[in-house]
């Protein structure tokens, strides 16, 4: 196996991804930061449970639908702030009032279409034949993408990664869709029930990740990265 072969190996799985920026184009996207009219930051004096809530992020739900991803609302990431002091942050999915409804005093942000480039662990589990042979040739399994970075190939395959992936393009303030990565924390590569749907990279660190699991049910968490 040559680096080429490698990275003609992830070019083979790319996945289209949308990327938003605060940089004017054609396609409203979402909004950054600010307060939604229909969800103030401050609550009202009768709420006992959540003392204030910090709008991170709206996005319209007709991005991740392009991507074939669960979406039937706009998708938005709150921070609460509980009236015991704890902190915890919400997924919200709510159908009204529609994308094109919102008033959101946050900063506008624009989706480009752009292409998610596989990290290694990727191409280990879902390349072809050819990249299980060469695994195989240096005793691993499939599942055993850890050991492969004993290999020079793999580590430059990195390099190559690092620089295609949005996330790191200096350019996105969140991403939808796309690839994910397996983080210093995790013990796993997500596996493919699990669907990244959006990743926020302005103001990181942490990053936040919100999935949905892909089983009809349509579960969401949230994941707040730290490299």
């Amino acid at each position: 196996m040559k680096l080429d072969d490698l990275i003609a190996e992830g070019e083979s799985l790319v996945r289209p991804c949308f990327v938003l920026t605060g940089s004017p184009s054609a396609r409203l996207g979402g909004f950054w930061g600010g307060e939604r009219r229909d969800k103030p930051n401050a609550l009202p004096p009768e709420a006992t449970a959540l003392k204030s809530l910090r709008h991170i992020i709206t996005v319209d739900k007709a991005l991740p639908a392009e991507l074939g991803l669960p979406s039937v609302a706009p998708l938005s990431l709150f921070e609460a702030r509980h009236v015991d002091g704890n902190e915890s942050f919400r997924v919200e999915r709510e159908p009204l009032p529609h994308f094109e409804e919102i008033s959101c005093t946050g900063e506008p942000l624009y989706a480009m279409p752009a292409e998610s480039f596989p990290p290694m662990e990727a191409v280990c589990l879902y390349g072809s034949a050819r990249v299980g042979e060469w695994m195989r040739d240096l005793g691993l399994a499939r599942h055993q993408y850890s050991g492969i970075f004993c290999s020079p190939i793999a580590k430059q395959y990195m390099v190559e990664f690092t620089c295609r992936a949005p996330l790191y393009s200096g350019k996105a303030d969140a991403i939808i869709g796309g690839w994910h990565m397996r983080w210093p924390e995790d013990n796993f590569f997500m596996p493919l029930e699990m669907r990244l749907v959006l990743t926020t990279v302005r103001d990181a660190e942490p990053f936040f990740e919100i999935w949905v699991t892909d089983d009809g049910v349509n579960n969401y968490s949230v994941q707040s990265r730290i490299t």
